[in-house]
């Protein structure tokens, strides 16, 4: 699962231990994260908050160090509300991070990211990205079943499986701390759409001119180069740009 990131101003992680039957008063400029994570492996967990740019700034990372109960309790000091991820295996989760609220989680290594489940904080976005993940499970099969057709065949309907996706993200996650995976979803598609062209400039039934017109259009009206959207993105318009130039034939080494 590629992973998706916020772009702004970094947060202090401050470890405080691991989480105990004792309350510990949640600070008014903190946020408690704490929880169990059962059935756990040789991988470490980490909690990442993402730095302003993807790739040359540092991202603040801590390892969520577990007691004999595999149980942890970090203390975060966030420059403001934001989304923050749980790292795992190659895995990601997002928890959203509000000033002075204690956030307990209770996840199970040999099924994350699904069925956490979340006490405090945001619990309703916890349970609309549930069942965002349950239903996204068939939408990337699809697209993986459909990888190899993706690069010769003008009729291939991988794009329609990133449409579903976009609409899966939307019908889920509008209005909550989560939106930023619908503006993820939308660049993605943007990407997925360019790179369609890239492969397919010089096939006979392929309008490559046309269809650039038309990506660039959709993406528009999608509103993917919204400051909003380009933040919510991994790499923003780095991406969008780099696969446009590509679809015209340009090396990739430039």
């Amino acid at each position: 699962m590629i992973f998706l990131v916020i772009l702004g101003a970094g947060a202090s992680l401050t470890l405080t231990g691991c989480a105990s039957e004792e309350e510990v008063e949640v600070p008014e400029n903190a946020v408690i994260l704490e929880g169990e994570f059962t059935f756990k492996g040789s991988p470490k967990a980490f909690i990442d908050i993402p730095a302003i740019h993807y790739k040359f700034a540092e991202r603040e990372r801590k390892e969520l160090e577990l007691d004999d109960e595999d149980r942890f309790r970090v203390e975060l000091e966030p420059d403001f509300s934001m989304v923050a991820w749980i790292e795992y295996d190659d895995r990601s989760y997002p928890v959203y991070l509000k000033k002075g609220e204690r956030i307990s989680l209770s996840m199970d290594g040999a099924d994350f990211p699904k069925n956490i489940t979340q006490d405090g904080g945001d619990e309703e976005a916890n349970r609309r990205y549930q069942a965002y993940l349950e239903e996204l499970a068939e939408i990337e099969y699809q697209i993986d079943a459909e990888a190899d057709h993706f690069s010769e065949d003008p009729d291939s309907e991988m794009l329609e499986y990133y449409r579903n996706r976009i609409a899966l993200a939307e019908e889920k996650l509008e209005g909550t701390p989560l939106e930023i995976i619908v503006y993820r979803t939308r660049g993605e598609y943007i990407v997925k759409a360019l790179e369609q062209v890239r492969h397919l400039r010089d096939h006979p039934e392929f309008n490559a001119e046309e269809r650039r017109s038309e990506i660039l259009e959709e993406a528009k009206q999608m509103g993917v180069f919204s400051e909003t959207s380009l933040k919510a993105q991994r790499a923003g318009i780095r991406d969008i740009a780099h696969t446009y130039a590509m679809s015209y034939g340009v090396s990739e080494r430039l």
